[in-house]
């Protein structure tokens, strides 16, 4: 059985939470969703920045929001500095 993910980034989550343009579709892509703990660190700052979100808060609703949540090891990292140039995206 072959399953599809999608990998959101902190920008996609951030959208959901705030209900900003293009909330509904990231809604509807959640249950195919991971992310990588790096983005997971830029939502709870972002959240704690912008709308004094606790960490302890921030974690309970990513946690509500993401069905897996996938490290970052050193390896992928630098694939993922190498695969930025030229290109726009969060990490």
């Amino acid at each position: 059985m072959i399953m599809n993910k999608c990998i959101l980034d902190s920008s996609a989550l951030l959208a959901l939470f705030n209900s900003e343009k293009g909330w509904e579709k990231v809604e509807e892509l959640l249950p195919l969703s991971i992310m990588s703990t790096v983005n997971i660190a830029e939502v709870v700052a972002e959240l704690d920045k912008k709308l004094a979100v606790s960490s302890i808060q921030s974690k309970e609703m990513i946690i509500a929001a993401i069905n897996k949540i996938v490290p970052l090891d050193f390896d992928q990292s630098i694939e993922v500095g190498r695969l930025r140039k030229g290109h726009s995206f969060n990490l």
